[in-house]
């Protein structure tokens, strides 16, 4: 029945305090004021208002003996348009339209009786318009706990809002101040300088006949790294051109390289028709950036190896073997212009020298002739209109012929070649007979110093009516430097028909000594007519000698065991033991290895220098390995050599120390420690026993030492001491001891 009776009045409770039927609390009075404020303003935002308020809480008074009201929630209401709350936002302020709530703390300080129910709390406004006066009001929440003895628990709320409150929106405290820090000293960036270079550890690029796009390995050797990388390529000599490209300029672009870092430079070009094998100089203008947007530029010499069959255009000319001029009649003289390169010649100007009226002379005509090409390994004939003056009583004359040419590259050329007329007398029984030498060869062609050559002299009688006969040609070298070879200087021909030509035969053996010149070689004449009439003459040829490169190298010299994964230092010696330049010299190291430096470019190689290549390899494997240092130079006209000197290293295996193993310790086992204990007390009192034990006897042990001291001492001095206040002499444990 009681239980019944108390539930009732439980749930009465309840529904008079929801209808109203019981007061919650007082229904009048602003429960939150404005005790003070202060106004600031907001650092570098304009316009935007600290409003610090000074708030005190006044809770409701409940109607009933239940517990207090606290505040649960509060929040800050502005009237009218003037200003607009705002929050913060990132760097600045946003205006919100949603009421700006009291934190919790603010909250707590207004309902706790230690602060007097007093807070502070800070709002931020933006003034929109031209009043100074600020509304605010609050709409605020109390709530308390009630627990009925019958039932659940419920929450008895009380809300409301304030009146507005005027504030003057007038700075009571001064802005803050912006801190003005001094300047940071500048910080120069362009000393993190990237260094972009051609990667010299890499092998050099190659240009051939089917190169479309060369690769030129470049590296950045800095600290650095570096970005938006253009690379213009050029040849290093203008007129000599090695690559050609459908473009005005040739570049590439990589994007960025990074310290260290390698990539390879592509430019779309091709072989010049003009260039020739062996290596050549280029030139590479870098602009590029650092990390920082600094520019920088800078220009390098790379060289890059040309492999190619064709060789230059190379013009000569030489009279026609029916070419004659007879003195005081004009003749039509024609002239063969050969081409013995590879590449075709263009512009070819054609001029005659030596031309006088007192000798050989054009007669309506010019002294120069054009051609527009002259393929490879081609010829062309052109002609002129001579005159040969009637005072001219020699067997020939002598006439020079210029050739001006260039290749499709552009580089330009120039060759003069002195021509040997034959003279003669228009025919009768009464005319002279002349020999020319109409022309000469040699076999080979290059004429090297200490070589042996064939000379072909190809001897031509002018006369059209006598013959030749008994002739004796004399081949004579001024300064030795044309030997015969086993034979006499001397040829014999016994007849020579009329207007024929025969040839004379001689080998030639060249000094080893000769410098790199033409020579020359006097050809004389001695022979007779029909009638046995004697006749002398001579001319005189010339014939280029070329020296033989000799690049003698020495063994290589290993500094160190060959051990594989170990850099081994070699260096290798070599000397020009020869009488000519070795142009272009380069030198690079090849073999399975892993190569630092492998590459040194000498240039021009003079005489008599010597010099070294030092290149660290470390070998990538053990076992027998070979490798060479190969020598790459030009001699005077070009032609490329290269000179190889093999090695062979025997790799050991790499010092690695054993390894004893790791074995790990076995899992622990369960502690016993009743056991651990019982020894454990077992130990100790064993070792107080022993300790015990052994004191004891070491005391009894010092206590025999000493007696038997005494005794041995007694037993010595007895005889010769005499004892005097004893009652008792010791007795002597010795038997044989006497007293």
């Amino acid at each position: 029945m009681k239980k019944t009776i108390s539930l009732l009045v439980s749930l009465l409770l309840l529904l008079s305090s929801l209808f109203g039927l019981v007061p919650a609390a007082q229904a009048d009075g602003d429960h939150i004021e404005i005790t003070g404020y202060s106004v600031s303003g907001v650092l570098g935002v304009s316009n935007v208002y600290a409003i610090r308020l000074n708030l005190k809480s006044t809770a409701p008074v409940p109607g009933d003996d239940g517990p207090a009201y606290k505040l649960s929630s509060l929040e800050v209401v502005a009237t009218g348009s003037g200003f607009k709350p705002v929050v913060s936002s990132g760097s600045g302020y946003t205006i919100t339209l949603e009421p700006v709530k009291a934190s919790n703390s603010t909250i707590s300080s207004l309902n706790s009786s230690s602060s007097n129910h007093a807070a502070s709390y800070t709002v931020y406004f933006l003034k929109s318009g031209s009043t100074d006066d600020l509304n605010l009001g609050f709409r605020y929440e109390y709530s308390r706990t009630i627990i009925p003895d019958e039932g659940d628990p419920f929450e008895d709320k009380h809300s409301g809002t304030t009146g507005g409150q005027s504030i003057a929106v007038i700075k009571t405290a001064p802005d803050p101040i912006v801190p003005e820090w001094p300047n940071d000293p500048p910080v120069d960036t362009t000393r993190y300088k990237p260094l972009i270079g051609v990667d010299n550890e890499a092998d050099m690029p190659v240009l051939n006949d089917e190169t479309k796009v060369l690769t030129i390995p470049v590296r950045n050797s800095a600290s650095y790294s570096a970005s938006k990388i253009n690379i213009e390529l050029e040849p290093a000599d203008k007129t000599k051109p090695v690559f050609t490209a459908n473009r005005m300029s040739v570049s590439t672009y990589i994007s960025s390289l990074t310290s260290n870092g390698k990539k390879d430079a592509k430019f779309n070009v091709q072989l010049a028709p003009s260039a020739t094998a062996g290596i050549h100089p280029v030139i590479l203008n870098y602009t590029y950036q650092n990390s920082y947007g600094d520019n920088f530029t800078n220009t390098e010499t790379a060289y890059i190896r040309v492999e190619t069959a064709n060789t230059s255009p190379r013009l000569f000319a030489s009279a026609r073997e029916d070419a004659t001029l007879t003195p005081g009649s004009e003749a039509k003289v024609s002239f063969t212009i050969e081409n013995s390169g590879n590449n075709p010649a263009r512009n070819v100007k054609v001029s005659l020298l030596g031309l006088s009226p007192s000798g050989v002379s054009v007669m309506r005509d010019v002294d120069i002739r054009y051609l527009e090409r002259i393929e490879g390994m081609g010829e062309q004939t052109v002609d002129f209109n001579l005159y040969a003056a009637p005072t001219l009583s020699d067997s020939v004359t002598m006439l020079q012929v210029k050739l001006d040419y260039a290749d499709f590259g552009g580089v330009s050329y120039s060759e003069t070649n002195t021509i040997f007329l034959p003279l003669t007398t228009g025919g009768g029984e009464g005319g002279v007979p002349r020999l020319i030498i109409s022309r000469y060869s040699m076999q080979p062609e290059e004429i090297k110093a200490g070589s042996i050559f064939l000379l072909n002299l190809y001897l031509r009688n002018t006369s059209q009516s006598k013959a030749i006969t008994n002739l004796k040609v004399t081949i004579l070298s001024d300064d030795g430097i044309f030997l015969p070879v086993d034979a006499s200087n001397t040829i014999f021909i016994d007849r020579i028909e009329p207007s024929a030509t025969v040839t004379a035969r001689l080998p030639l053996a060249t000094k080893a000594d000769a410098e790199n010149k033409p020579y020359s070689l006097r050809i004389t004449f001695d022979y007779e007519s029909n009638q046995g009439q004697s006749y002398s003459s001579q001319e005189v040829i010339s014939i280029a000698v070329r020296q033989n490169p000799r690049l003698v190298v020495g063994e290589p010299m290993f500094y160190g065991e060959p051990i594989a994964y170990q850099m081994l230092p070699v260096t290798v010696e070599f000397y020009n033991l020869g009488k000519t330049i070795l142009y272009n010299l380069m030198v690079r190291a090849e073999g399975p290895f892993q190569v630092e430096g492998g590459s040194y470019f000498v240039g021009n190689f003079n005489p008599g220098m010597s010099d070294s290549f030092n290149v660290a390899i470390t070998p990538t494997e053990p076992g027998a390995l070979s490798g060479a240092v190969v020598f790459a130079f030009e001699d005077s006209v070009g032609t490329a050599h290269e000179v190889r000197r093999e090695f062979s290293l025997n790799v050991m295996e790499p010092f690695v120390p054993e390894d004893p193993g790791f074995k790990p310790p076995p899992p622990p086992k369960k502690t016993n420690w009743w056991l651990y204990g019982g020894l454990g007390a077992a130990a100790l009192a064993a070792l107080g026993g022993g300790i015990f034990f052994f004191r004891r006897r070491r005391k009894l042990k010092l206590q025999m030492q000493d007696s038997e001291n005494f005794v041995a001492a007694t037993s010595i001095v007895v005889p010769e001491i005499e004892y005097v206040g004893f009652d008792d002499a010791p007795k002597p444990t010795d038997p044989g001891a006497k007293q």
